[in-house]
């Protein structure tokens, strides 16, 4: 059986729990006629991560990181999360890559699939940005057609 989760917590408390999940052990029928077995509590991340960095680099970090496109059973799959991240669709762009030697990263045993890219804010926003405007806000009476200023 196989059970898929999403896990949001500090780095070390996630962790803790992922370790306490791997030290739980299931009784099995290895063999039915003679073997019972112990299985342990099987923990398989997967992880979707933001990388972070001045797109006039997006060149370079693609040939860094070396992602795969994905197959066309994972297109819907990456078609619904850039729509929830506000991202796009970049397949074309790896198509062609060559690792360079500029930067090496370990990844063997591990798979890169690429799921899209989404560009900066145009303005840049403060925190008083954030927190709204300090003008009067206007409420309208539903009821008497009447404005009424907060």
């Amino acid at each position: 059986m196989h059970m898929y989760m999403f896990l949001r917590a500090n780095l070390d408390r996630l962790n803790r729990y992922v370790n306490d999940l791997l030290a739980q052990y299931y009784m099995f029928d290895h063999n039915k006629d003679v073997q019972k077995g112990l299985l342990q509590f099987g923990v398989r991340p997967i992880q979707l991560y933001e990388l972070v960095f001045p797109e006039e680099h997006l060149k370079d970090v693609l040939e860094m990181i070396m992602p795969r496109q994905g197959g066309k059973g994972e297109k819907l799959f990456k078609m619904a999360f850039n729509k929830m991240l506000g991202a796009e669709n970049i397949d074309h762009m790896i198509k062609d890559l060559k690792p360079t030697n500029k930067r090496y990263l370990y990844g063997e045993h591990v798979d890169k699939l690429l799921i899209g890219v989404r560009g900066d804010p145009k303005e840049k926003k403060t925190p008083i940005d954030w927190a709204g405007p300090k003008e009067k806000f206007e409420r309208a009476d539903l009821d008497k057609g009447k404005k009424e200023v907060i």
